[in-house]
């Protein structure tokens, strides 16, 4: 489930600082010919508006990326490189990245706009022991970035944006979650912080696997699609053994390095006398919208991540 993405992304980096002399001089782009013109991103977003540029939107898997494509698309070079960056290393925490989604605007003056935009999700927890509960904590954000005829635009409004999320938690074997789910972070948020939230009880000795857990998100899905509807609902953690949770919150992802940060804590149910480790994992559903007034998502998707984590007596 999880991508291991980090050898690709240190590779882009190692080729973006490839002194030019091993391939010859670096070819001059199409849309850096026209690098001195000073369109605006209100220009290019009126045109977007009244239909009279060319707009296209792609989604790239990483994986697919190749040597020629970052040689020649300096925004997608300087975006791989972003996206190695943010790849944190800590002790049971795991990562995982989404691919990279881009809207090109051909305007009508010939200027060339790319928007390029990457989810990620972040699952950190705490071992557990008998001292009481340990944080269990997910960060979803996005990397974004902007170039105009292939230089770097820092000032412009991303373009792609994440909403209509949903952020499910499981925990392992001889865990429970011991308080509801919140939100922080730098994210827009355009209501209530958590509009619904769904857990699932079960014994200690379920969930005790990746396949598990994953099989609980998609009960919990299928609640909310069948029974829950636009009404809402929520679960009440003192009530029983809540194993996995998901919350669904408004608010909105889309400039660089924006981050919804979904935390509760969870703690053991029993006082077992053996070490053992378990699993966590989190997965991360949402919308992609295309321009900040986009009517309706154009397409949706979600990210998974997983990290195991000791039972300490």
């Amino acid at each position: 489930m999880k991508k291991n993405i980090a050898k690709l992304l240190v590779m882009c980096i190692c080729i973006g600082s490839i002194n030019t002399a091993a391939f010859g001089a670096q070819p001059v782009l199409a849309n850096e010919v026209s690098a001195n013109k000073e369109i605006t991103e209100e220009e290019v977003l009126k045109e977007i508006a009244e239909g009279t540029a060319k707009v296209t939107n792609e989604v790239v898997d990483i994986s697919s990326v190749t040597e020629e494509m970052i040689m020649e698309d300096v925004g997608l070079r300087n975006h791989m490189e972003k996206l190695a960056h943010a790849v944190p290393y800590a002790t049971n925490s795991t990562s995982n990245t989404g691919s990279i989604h881009t809207t090109t605007v051909e305007s009508a003056s010939g200027d060339i706009i790319k928007y390029y935009s990457t989810p990620t999700i972040n699952i950190t927890v705490g071992d557990l022991g008998k001292t009481g509960p340990s944080d269990f904590i997910v960060d979803i954000s996005c990397i974004a970035s902007t170039t105009v005829n292939g230089q770097e635009e820092n000032d412009w409004n991303a373009y792609i944006l994440y909403k209509n999320n949903k952020v499910s938690l499981g925990c392992g074997e001889n865990s429970v979650f011991t308080r509801p789910v919140n939100v922080s972070g730098t994210h827009k948020e355009s209501g209530g912080v958590v509009s619904v939230m769904i857990g699932i009880f079960a014994s200690i000795y379920e969930l005790d696997s990746l396949a598990s857990i994953l099989d609980a998100f998609t009960s919990i899905q299928d609640y909310r699609s069948t029974t829950i509807g636009n009404d809402g609902g929520q679960v009440s953690i003192a009530k029983g053994d809540v194993r996995a949770l998901s919350a669904e919150f408004d608010g909105v992802l889309s400039e660089d390095r924006e981050i919804a940060n979904v935390n509760t804590s969870f703690s053991a149910k029993e006082n077992l006398e053996y070490e053992f480790e378990t699993v966590a994992a989190a997965q991360w559903s949402y919308d992609i919208y295309y321009g900040v007034g986009a009517p309706r998502p154009s397409d949706s998707d979600s990210l998974e991540v997983d990290v195991n984590y000791l039972y300490l007596p």
